[in-house]
């Protein structure tokens, strides 16, 4: 495996061919999605925080309009 320094990595294989003894080798790219991932949890990490604080900010308020 080689990083190609773009996120995404090459997988080389080495295939032995069936006709005599020759190798052939097979490249593919592998895209990264980590980062992708990461950024989509951390996202919602960050808005369910909020909602939740915002939550508890309307309920506090609320709270004190009752004379609580």
């Amino acid at each position: 495996m080689a990083n190609s320094g773009n996120g995404s990595f090459e997988v080389v294989q080495v295939v032995r061919s069936g006709i005599g003894n020759k190798n052939l080798l097979i490249s593919q790219e592998i895209t990264v999605v980590e980062p992708l991932l990461d950024g989509m949890v951390l996202g919602l990490i960050a808005i369910t925080l909020a909602g939740l604080f915002f939550a508890a900010y309307k309920q506090y308020k609320r709270g004190k309009q009752l004379g609580l």
